[in-house]
């Protein structure tokens, strides 16, 4: 059993209508703490006549002297006593009338003091009947100025009872469902006309209930509730009252409370408003599901779904938790993936997606890059005089020429030994290079430069010279640059011209063609030679001497572009 306790006060329509202060007043305790755990709910109801003109503070004093006297009397209630109430009629009287004497008494000896801190006068009392006012004035029956009624009630694990003076009810709601007033109603109160705390006959004329047998729920409120529902309908409101509780929870259904009050005092009674109440909130599932079996099923199912539904979500976002956990859980630190790059928060596949984008960019800016370096060097080369202007006829050619190709043939004697058999068949490489690759290069690949240097001393003459084989201080390359990319011309077949005959660099097209015979040429071959380059303006020439070096140059910038 978990019981909770509640209690809510709304100023009436016609209060407001008419500037008044609200006259109700309510209060409740929750004690956990104490050897015997109870719950308390308390409304009072100050009279609203115009002799009453106090009975706001009369009220407020009656919840609190009831408040305390129900808290000792939990407190000091022995087992043997309980035993003898629950027993004995006679002795429970005796018990709950001591207790109510108790409350009545204390009430009186506040108002006492509440008079001599605050005096009657005469202009406090206007509208105050004569009779009244002259007793008011010479302190006689000054209680009557401050009446109120009372109602509470008293829940513990053991047992539960309620007092009441005055107007208002109380209904019980068992835990089989069903509705009761359990504490007698006084006859007395008819209408507009109620007992009170005032009253000379009070502690004669207080009723109570007592019971062993737990409520589900119990309710108590003042006369602006049950004159706005009677019979069967004001335990229908306590009902749906119950109802809120159960699908909105113990604040929220407070909350449906403090809503409702201030409509029902509208709509009906317009006189203020308390209610009261304690609810064993453990139970409350199975008084609905007896209350309101249809609601309480749909109620079920509705739950039911919207759980599975919260499993559901939670499941996915641990799931993607999971596959969005950082890059160092993963993989080490020094290993960039897609994940590691990943923001936090992004699934695995967003992560990979967006680093292949990132990738593809910087592919694209390097291939701009090396697209702009090869328009710049195209550019330089449209500024570079004509290969076939420098030299001024063609007999100084073939003289130095010949006198090249006599070098050549001592040159490519001594760099065959260290050329790997790929650079042999293209071009080799300068001295430097072959002394650097001489250590490197494999034991099968010397075998070979051997083999192949044998062969080249018997064809001397039927090789075409080597693109750096015929570098002279005339002919060097213009810089460092122009230098490093010869020296990396691609070394693949693919890259390289498609016929050693008509193999030729940028170095040795620096003047005319010679055009001497070689063993195995044909004097058609050789008339070719001599028609294409000793006419300057013959396409071919121009091909040869002005575009094959800047189409070298842009492959040389994006080769080395791409090793770095």
């Amino acid at each position: 059993m978990v019981f909770k306790s509640f209690a809510r006060t709304c100023l009436g329509q016609s209060h407001i209508d008419e500037q008044k202060v609200c006259q109700d007043n309510s209060g409740f305790i929750e004690d956990r703490d104490g050897d015997v755990p109870f719950c308390v709910a308390i409304v009072a109801d100050g009279h609203g006549g115009k002799d009453y003109f106090r009975s706001d503070k009369g009220s407020r004093a009656a919840v609190s002297k009831a408040e305390k006297g129900l808290r000792n009397f939990v407190s000091s209630l022995s087992k043997e006593e309980l035993d003898l109430i629950t027993l004995s009629e006679r002795e429970r009287d005796r018990v709950f009338r001591n207790l109510f004497g108790n409350i009545i008494s204390n009430w009186h000896a506040s108002i006492t003091k509440k008079v001599k801190s605050n005096p009657f006068l005469e202009e406090h009392m206007k509208g105050v009947s004569e009779e009244a006012k002259r007793r008011y004035l010479r302190g006689v029956r000054t209680e009557e100025a401050y009446g109120t009624t009372l109602l509470a009630v008293c829940v513990t694990n053991n047992y539960w009872f309620g007092i009441h003076q005055g107007d208002g009810k109380c209904v019980c709601i068992d835990r089989d469902g069903k509705c009761r007033e359990p504490i007698p109603w006084d006859e007395r109160c008819f209408l507009n006309m109620t007992t009170s705390l005032c009253d000379k006959d009070a502690i004669d004329r207080f009723r109570y209930y007592f019971s062993t047998e737990l409520p589900a729920a119990v309710f108590v409120g003042t006369d602006g509730v049950d004159d706005s529902y009677s019979g069967k309908d004001l335990h229908k409101l306590y009902q749906e009252t119950c109802y809120a509780f159960y699908e909105k929870g113990f604040d929220g259904g407070v909350q449906e409370i403090e809503k409702s009050l201030p409509v029902i005092t509208k709509i009906a009674s317009k006189d203020d408003i308390s209610i009261a109440g304690i609810i064993d909130m453990e139970y409350l599932p199975t008084l609905i599901s007896i209350v309101f079996p249809d609601r309480y099923k749909a109620h079920v199912e509705t739950a039911a779904t919207a759980e599975a539904a919260v499993t559901a979500e939670t499941e996915e976002t641990a799931e993607s938790a999971e596959m969005a956990e950082p890059a160092e859980m993963a993989e080490p630190a020094d290993k960039e993936s897609p994940t590691e790059v990943a923001v936090e928060g992004k699934t695995q596949i967003e992560a990979e997606e967006d680093a292949e984008s990132e990738a593809k960019s910087a592919s694209e800016e390097e291939a701009e890059e090396v697209e702009e370096a090869q328009a710049n060097v195209i550019s330089e080369a449209e500024g570079e005089p004509e290969y076939a202007a420098e030299t001024e006829d063609e007999g100084e050619f073939n003289d130095d020429a010949a006198d090249v190709d006599a070098d050549d043939s001592e040159d490519n004697a001594e760099s065959q030994d260290d050329a790997p058999e790929s650079e042999q068949e293209d071009h080799a490489e300068g001295e430097d290079n072959a002394q650097e690759s001489e250590d490197d290069a494999p034991e099968s690949e010397q075998e070979d430069d051997a083999e192949a240097e044998d062969n080249a001393q018997e064809s001397e003459d039927d090789v075409p010279e080597s693109e750096d084989d015929v570098k002279g201080e005339d002919n060097a390359p213009e810089s460092e640059d122009d230098a490093k990319a010869e020296d990396d011309t691609p070394e693949s077949e693919d890259d390289a011209p498609e016929s050693h005959d008509a193999e030729t660099h940028t170095g040795r097209l620096k003047g005319d063609f010679n055009c001497s015979k070689a063993e195995g040429e044909t004097e058609e071959f050789v008339e070719l030679h001599e028609e294409v380059f000793s006419d300057e303006e013959h396409p071919l020439r121009m091909f040869i001497y002005k575009l094959l070096p800047t189409l070298f140059k842009g492959w040389f910038l994006k080769i080395n572009a791409r090793l770095r």
